[in-house]
């Protein structure tokens, strides 16, 4: 639980940054994102390739609830990236320009005091 989390972490004296998961893929997916989504079914073979993408979509939503609530900062990669063949080299994981990128929103994020 992401809210659990967030209280376990600055209890311990620190301050949390919750970041969303990303992915290459739109919700409701693309042709093109076919393959990505069948890809994946190999580590969740009972889920449709249209309910991973929601999935991803919905989870990404739900920590930017918990963020809100929690009035913690966040690095909302899943806004500036979902999507972004270009971004990614696999349904998961950033490319050379996707990783440059999320580098610059944590430190967007941390820089600013908003």
């Amino acid at each position: 639980d992401i809210t659990r989390l967030v209280a376990a972490i600055r209890r311990s004296g620190a301050e949390p940054v919750l970041m969303t998961h990303a992915v290459r893929v739109t919700n409701p997916p693309r042709r093109s994102d076919r393959d990505d989504l069948f890809a994946m079914r190999l580590y969740v073979p009972r889920a449709w390739e249209a309910i991973i993408a929601k999935f991803e979509y919905l989870a990404a939503e739900r920590v930017r609830q918990v963020a809100v609530r929690s009035h913690v900062r966040l690095v909302d990669v899943a806004k500036a990236l979902n999507g972004r063949r270009d971004r990614f080299i696999d349904l998961v994981h950033f490319s050379p320009a996707g990783h440059g990128e999320v580098a610059r929103l944590i430190h967007h994020a941390l820089l600013d005091p908003s």
